[in-house]
C-alpha cells in the first residue's frame, strides 16, 4: 500500500468510526486491535474507573451479531456480568462505531477480510531509531498528514520532561494540529509506563495536553494515532534509543513563530519536593523524578528546549516543577540557562534544598545575574507551615532557606507565596504582616488549583469557600488581605457587610486578571519544546453567569475553576449593576436603550 494511499485508509476508515464513538463514550480507552482468524478482528477496550474491559469481534455477517451493519457485524463481551444503562450507553455506541468501521474497511476494499487489516498496517520496519524520523517511518506518516478528527501532524520531537521517573527511554512529543490552529500534544514513551491512553507492544501513548475538555475531534485524532500505534508496532520489532549524551542535532527544536517581549519559558523540573501538601495531588498523577533514572537523556532534553526557545528570543525561564531545585543535575541547568544567553530567572520551589550550606552560592554562581525567588510558607509557625505541607520541620528548613537567600540577594528579589487553605485560613492576615513587617519581604496568596479534574483529587477536600476566604481575610479597620481567586463580588459582599469600602476589597487592573490554576494558558508563557504551548497543566474552568451583568467585570476573571463549582456551588457569585456602583436609578431592561 503507497503512503498516500494507506494515510487516506486510516483518516476514512479508523478515526470516524470507532474513535468518534470513544470520544463520546464516557472515557473508553482503546488497548488493542488484532486479527481473530481469517475473517475477524479483535478490539480490546477498557472502561472507565475500573468497570473493567470490553472483546467486541467484528466478523462477517451470522445470526449471532449483537450489532449488524451492511457489511460485517459484532459481537461482544464484557468482564462485568451486570451492565447499567449509562454503561450500554457508551457501549453500544463504540461497537455501533466499530461496525461502521468495518463496514468502509470492506467497502474500500472489496475482497478483503477483517483478519487482514492488521498485517496490511503493519510496518515493514523491524528495527528503529527512536528519533522524530525513526518514529515517522515506522507509523508511516509525514509532516503535514492527515491523523483523524481534522487533525494532521505537525511535528514531533524530543520531550522536554518526563511524565514519569521511570527510566533512561528518551520520549516524544508528537504535535497534531487542526485547520483552525487548535494544537494537541501526546508523549510517546515506553510500554511500561503506568498513566497512559493506549499502548503497543513498545510503546505508550500519554495526552500531554492537560485541563481542557478536549473536543471530539481531539480525542478522535488522539484514538487514531494510537490505533495507528497498535496496527504498526509487532513483537518483533527492535526500539535503538540514541545514546543521551549525543542527541544528534536535529533532536533539538527550533521555533520559528515570532516572540513577545514579555515570553517566559516555563521549565517543569519535576525533582520531588519531599512535601505533602493538602491540596496536593500531582504526585499521585505522575510520579517525581527518580535520581539517576534517565538521567543523561532528561539534561539533554532539557538542554535542547532552553537553546530552541534562546534562539527564538525568549530571554526569561521560570523553573517550575515539583522542586526544581532537588533535581540532581540543576547546576547544570543552571549553567545552559545562562550560556544560552538568559536575563531573567524566576524560581518557584520551597527552597527547602538551599538550606544545606553553600547550596545558594553555587546555584547563584552557575545562574544568570537577575534572580527572583518564590518561596512557599504557609504559616508564621511550624504547626500552621508544617500542618499545610504534610511534612514535620519544613518549617525550620524554608526558614534557613529564607534566611540564606536574603543575606545574598536584595530582599526586593525574594518573595513569599502562600495559598488559602482551611487550615490556614484565620492566620494568613497575621503570616502577610509577618512577611511584610518583620522580615521585609513581598507577600502573594492565592486560592488552590486542582492537579487534574478526577472526583478524587485533594483539591475536593482542601479548597475553602470564596466567602470563607474573604471573611478570613477582610476585618474593619484591618488592612484586607486580598487572595488571588476569590471573585471580586465575593469581596464586595463581604466588605459591604462589614463597612469597608469597595477600593479597599477591589483590585483592577490593565488585563483581566487569570484564575490560579489557568495561568499558564496564557500566550505569556512558552512550556517545553515548540508547539507545546498546551503541555502545562490548565485547570477546567466553567465561565460565571453574571458575567455581562457584572459592573465588576474588569476586574474578575469571568470563570470559576470547574472543581470548585463542584465543591461549592455558584449561589456566591452576585452579579453588581453599574447602578449600584454609582448611586443612580437602575431602568427596566426594556427602557435601557432609550
Amino acid at each position: 500500500m503507497s503512503h498516500v494511499a494507506e494515510a487516506t485508509a486510516l483518516e476514512q476508515v479508523a478515526p470516524q468510526g470507532l474513535v468518534g464513538a470513544v470520544s463520546a463514550s464516557g472515557g473508553l480507552r482503546l488497548l488493542h486491535v488484532r486479527a481473530a482468524g481469517s475473517d475477524a478482528l479483535e478490539v480490546e477496550l477498557e472502561q472507565p474507573n475500573g468497570a473493567g474491559r470490553v472483546v467486541v469481534r467484528l466478523g462477517p455477517l451470522d445470526a449471532q451479531c449483537a450489532v449488524r451493519g451492511r457489511r460485517a457485524g459484532a459481537r461482544y463481551r464484557a468482564q462485568r456480568s451486570r451492565v447499567d444503562e449509562p454503561e450500554r450507553a457508551r457501549l453500544g455506541g463504540a461497537i455501533a462505531a466499530l461496525v461502521r468501521l468495518a463496514d468502509d474497511f470492506l467497502g474500500a476494499n472489496p475482497g478483503a477480510s477483517l483478519g487482514e487489516l492488521p498485517a496490511r498496517w503493519r510496518s515493514p520496519a523491524r528495527r528503529i531509531d527512536l528519533t522524530p524520523a525513526g518514529l515517522m517511518e515506522l507509523l508511516g506518516i509525514r509532516l503535514g498528514d492527515a491523523v483523524g478528527g481534522g487533525y494532521a501532524l505537525e511535528a514531533i520531537h524530543p520531550a522536554s520532561v518526563a511524565t514519569e521517573g521511570d527510566g533512561a527511554a528518551l520520549r516524544l512529543d508528537v504535535v497534531l494540529a487542526n485547520a483552525a490552529g487548535q494544537r494537541i500534544v501526546l508523549q510517546v514513551g515506553p510500554a511500561a509506563v503506568s498513566h497512559a491512553m493506549a499502548r503497543s507492544h513498545h510503546f505508550s501513548l500519554s495526552y500531554l495536553t492537560r485541563g481542557r475538555h478536549a473536543s471530539d475531534d481531539a480525542v478522535a485524532a488522539a484514538t487514531a494515532l494510537a490505533l495507528l500505534f497498535e496496527l504498526r508496532d509487532p513483537p518483533e520489532l527492535e526500539v535503538r534509543h540514541p545514546a543521551a549524551t549525543s542527541l544528534p542535532s536535529d533532536l533539538a527544536p527550533r521555533l520559528t513563530a515570532p516572540r513577545r517581549s514579555d515570553e517566559s519559558l516555563n521549565l517543569a523540573i519535576d525533582a520531588d519536593c519531599g512535601q505533602a501538601c493538602a491540596f496536593c495531588s500531582v504526585k499521585s498523577l505522575a510520579p517525581p523524578w527518580r535520581e539517576g533514572a534517565g538521567a543523561e537523556a532528561r539534561l539533554a532534553a532539557l538542554v535542547a528546549t532552553l537553546r530552541s526557545n534562546a534562539e527564538a528570543g525568549v530571554r526569561r525561564v521560570r523553573l517550575n516543577g515539583y522542586d526544581p531545585l532537588a533535581y540532581e543535575r540543576i547546576l547544570d541547568v543552571a549553567r545552559a540557562i545562562t550560556e544560552c544567553g538568559y536575563e531573567r530567572v524566576d524560581v518557584y520551589s520551597p527552597c527547602t534544598a538551599l538550606a544545606e550550606q553553600g547550596g545558594l552560592e553555587a546555584l547563584l554562581e552557575a545562574l544568570p545575574a537577575e534572580v527572583w525567588f518564590y518561596v512557599p510558607l504557609y504559616g508564621a509557625t511550624p504547626e500552621v507551615h508544617d500542618a499545610v505541607v504534610g511534612t514535620p520541620g519544613a518549617h525550620a528548613r524554608v526558614r534557613a532557606a529564607l534566611a540564606a537567600l536574603v543575606g545574598r540577594l536584595p530582599r526586593e528579589r525574594v518573595v513569599c507565596t502562600c495559598v488559602a487553605v482551611p487550615a490556614n485560613l484565620t492566620s494568613l492576615r497575621g503570616l502577610r504582616d509577618h512577611v511584610e513587617g518583620d522580615l521585609g519581604l513581598g507577600f502573594l496568596t492565592q486560592t488552590p488549583y486542582p492537579s487534574s479534574e478526577a472526583p478524587g483529587d485533594a483539591y475536593r477536600g482542601a479548597v475553602a469557600s470564596f466567602t470563607a476566604i474573604a471573611e478570613a481575610t477582610v476585618v474593619a479597620g484591618e488592612r484586607p488581605l486580598l487572595v488571588r481567586g476569590v471573585p471580586p463580588c465575593v469581596y464586595r459582599q463581604v466588605g459591604q457587610a462589614r463597612g469597608v469600602p469597595l477600593a479597599e476589597v477591589v483590585r483592577c487592573a490593565a488585563l483581566p486578571p487569570r484564575l490560579p490554576g489557568r495561568e499558564y494558558g496564557s500566550e505569556r508563557f512558552r512550556h517545553q519544546a515548540p508547539h507545546v504551548q498546551q503541555s502545562a497543566f490548565v485547570a477546567a474552568a466553567v465561565a460565571c453567569p453574571h458575567t455581562q451583568r457584572c459592573a465588576l467585570r474588569p476586574a474578575c476573571a469571568g470563570e470559576v475553576l470547574s472543581s470548585y463549582a463542584d465543591a461549592h456551588g455558584l449561589e456566591e457569585l452576585r452579579p453588581v449593576p453599574l447602578a449600584t456602583l454609582l448611586g443612580v436609578e437602575e431602568l427596566p431592561a426594556d427602557e435601557s436603550s432609550f
